[in-house]
């Protein structure tokens, strides 16, 4: 039994080391680095998890690592230490090394704040929450309503509740059979919403739409002046020379340093026309440059007598002093001077750029599709062609064609903004490295190529659509606007998206209904509007503010509405007064003396008289006429018959018998508040019911209001309940 035993014990050794050394032979990793690529492969969940988290990346062309320590988490929350893990590996799964730091620092933040947000004692759960197979949809939910109590009214927390789902949906994609994992799915649940929608982008209010459209017209202006000074220049124009004199040590007044800046650039524009939009960019970077501008076969000393390094030298001082009119636009370098004089640049040209979107509400995408040949992108209005045109374009994700119309004339209107650009881009149609069929074209700051990349000697918006955070970010410093919030994240820049919001906001805020703003935006349909761009904070504020003067209105026509109050005369006095007359003239004199009476006009007790001001409780002078509040939404040139509504227009007029009226009424009222939900009864009676008691607390003879509340209670008067009837 024990020598079979040997032998089995031997021959399973000598397949296993059979088998060990076939696996050597096809090249099958033995050692811990295989293991763990096999687990992998297998789908199986990393045993150990770094807490120092170091992501590869590539920005502008340089690889660089990014670190991401969750060391002080897991001290602070021991007890979540699995899920740490597991989420920390999730975002292992979904940084992409191609894209730049901000989606893996999404990912970070978002993990620490749901971490917190389980061990937070104000929000507990029906259980303990320690690993992903244990988060459903309520938890996500509860996030949800955790983001909003602690960050509130943070565009950001949208983005954290989709960052979460996303790194639980990897992780049960990858490890489904892992039970600490599991392959459930959360259903999604609403956005982070205040008012209960679904929410778009956060967009921009009013203060910082007004503030952004004030800095677009002053780079503009500016723009425009030192574009006009480059065209100035002629062939009798002084210019920089060899034998011009170094510039000078230290500020000189306005004038002189006007002089030089017309010099320098004049030396450019006549004695080298070819630089640089028909050179390469390797002959234009550095041209100008002190260091590097060496002429061929000439001494150290002739290359610094050489004009080229004299221009140089008066780039560099002209940016340091540059005149009030164009030191707004805080050049950096003399290149980037000399490029936004005699072209653009991407600083000069975002003006325009971001001008046009705040102004015509369309989406960036849209902008960047004008071509520089504006004429296939207009048509003339059908509503006076001379004044209008109709500017047309298409969005690049859906090829859908959108169209606004703009006035042709006004430097600053959004044709005349395209017309400029446009003329200042085509001027240079001849250059080789010109862009046909792009509208936004620009001259780089310098000529020069980060390691491993090229540079064009022209771009253009089209192309870098993605990468206008640095430019938008300088526009923002430039005007000192960061203050305002304008940017969302700590050295980011503006989120175009918001702009258009924004416009929704504007036109939310001069009137316009959804209607009109779904057309406007050039939606197909009105919840893609009221959902994505009547639903942000902005938009909330402006209900905000309307809401406060719906208020504030009710409350001015309850305190002094401009009901007419006769308590001297009955209306039955003024019939029986008036019908006793025998003639015109005797009518005339009786009328007058009831008006002097009564404080009415003489119109208004004419009309008194006619069957037709009798209602259900007060008397109307003008029924064709009426004044209650939203009387618009209900009449369109109709006779009113909302009795109801009397107690709100100025053409009623109260008698004293009509307080028994008012008293049933009121009677009524407190019934229906019983039959309604109380929302409704508030929409729908709570004005009416107050004005009606506004009368009775105002009438001066107490007596007859006591006696006019016994009637009704005794049912002496009676009144339909619903007197919402329309004509």
């Amino acid at each position: 039994m024990a020598k079979n035993l040997d032998r089995y014990t031997d021959s399973k050794r000598d397949k296993t080391l059979k088998l060990l050394e076939t696996q050597s032979e096809v090249g099958l990793q033995l050692d811990e680095a295989g293991a763990k690529t096999r687990a992998a492969a297998r789908a199986i969940f990393p045993r150990e998890v770094p807490q120092l988290l170091l992501l590869e990346s590539t920005d502008k062309g340089k690889k660089h690592t990014l670190r991401y320590d969750f060391t002080e988490l897991h001290m602070r929350y021991p007890c979540s230490k699995l899920i740490i893990e597991q989420l920390v590996h999730g975002m292992q799964l979904i940084a992409d090394p191609l894209q730049s730091c901000g989606p893996p620092s999404n990912s970070r933040y978002t993990i620490i704040e749901f971490v917190e947000f389980l061990n937070d004692k104000n929000f507990p759960h029906d259980k303990a929450i320690t690993c992903v197979a244990d988060i459903t949809t309520l938890t996500h939910d509860a996030f949800r309503i955790y983001l909003l109590y602690v960050f509130p009214k943070r565009h950001v927390n949208r983005l954290r509740l989709a960052s979460i789902k996303r790194l639980v949906y990897a992780l049960v994609k990858r490890y489904h059979r892992e039970q600490a994992v599991g392959s459930r799915l959360f259903k999604s649940v609403r956005g982070i919403s205040s008012n209960g929608r679904t929410e778009g982008t956060q967009g921009l209010n009013i203060a910082q739409m007004s503030a952004l459209r004030n800095a677009c017209i002053i780079d503009i202006a500016a723009v425009k002046k030192l574009h006009s000074f480059y065209e100035s220049i002629d062939n009798n124009c002084e210019r920089i020379t060899v034998d011009s004199p170094p510039p000078p040590k230290g500020a000189v007044n306005e004038e002189v340093a006007e002089r030089f800046l017309l010099m320098t650039l004049a030396a450019v524009k006549l004695d080298y026309p070819d630089y640089p939009l028909n050179m390469t960019a390797r002959e234009a970077e550095g041209f100008f440059n002190p260091n590097k501008c060496v002429e061929p076969r000439l001494n150290r000393w002739s290359q610094r007598t050489s004009s080229r390094y004299r221009v140089g030298q008066y780039l560099k001082y002209c940016v340091n002093n540059l005149p009030a009119r164009f030191n707004i636009l805080r050049f950096r370098q003399g290149q980037e001077l000399l490029h936004a004089a005699m072209h653009f640049t991407p600083c000069t040209l975002y003006p325009f750029l971001l001008h046009v979107l705040i102004y015509s509400g369309l989406n960036l995408e849209t902008v960047v599709n004008f071509s520089d040949d504006l004429d296939k992108h207009t048509s003339p209005s059908l509503h006076e062609p001379h004044k209008y045109v109709m500017l047309h374009s298409y969005k690049g994700r859906t090829k859908d064609t959108q169209s606004i119309l703009c006035m042709r004339n006004g430097s600053f209107g959004i044709y005349g903004i395209l017309q400029y650009v446009e003329s200042i881009v085509t001027r240079y149609k001849s250059s080789p490295h010109y862009n046909h069929g792009s509208l936004w074209q620009y001259l780089p700051v310098v000529f020069k190529a980060m390691p491993g990349t090229t540079i064009e000697v022209l771009n253009n918006f089209h192309d870098v659509i993605t990468k206008l955070c640095n430019t938008s970010r300088r526009f923002i410093e430039r005007h000192s606007l960061l203050e305002m919030g304008i940017v969302e994240t700590k050295g980011g820049g503006i989120n175009h998206r918001r702009i258009r919001n924004g416009y929704a906001t504007l036109l939310q805020r001069y009137g316009h209904n959804v209607q009109e703003i779904t057309r406007a935006l050039k939606h197909k349909n009105m919840s893609t509007t009221d959902k994505y761009y009547l639903s942000d904070n902005s938009s909330n504020d402006i209900f905000d503010e309307r809401i406060i003067e719906i208020q504030n209105l009710y409350i001015d026509n309850i305190s002094n509405f401009n009901l007419r109050v006769v308590e001297s005369k009955t209306l039955k006095d003024l019939r029986d007064a008036i019908n006793r007359a025998t003639s015109e003239v005797e009518r005339r004199r009786l009328t007058k003396a009831l008006a002097d009476e009564t404080g009415l006009e003489e119109q208004i007790i004419t009309r008194l008289m006619s069957p037709e001001s009798d209602t259900y409780i007060l008397a109307c002078t003008d029924s064709k006429n009426p004044t209650w509040p939203g009387y618009r939404d209900f009449l369109r040139n109709q006779e009113c018959s909302f009795f109801n509504k009397c107690c709100l227009c100025s053409q009623a007029v109260v008698f004293a018998e009509t307080l028994p009226f008012i008293a049933r009424r009121l009677m009524d009222l407190e019934e229906l508040k019983n039959d309604i939900p109380s929302s409704e009864w508030i929409a729908n009676y709570g004005d009416e019911c107050d004005a009606w008691q506004a009368i009775l607390d105002r009438w001066s003879d107490r007596q007859s209001v006591d006696e006019a509340r016994l009637a009704a209670s005794r049912g002496d008067v009676l009144l339909p309940k619903i007197m919402r009837v329309s004509a």
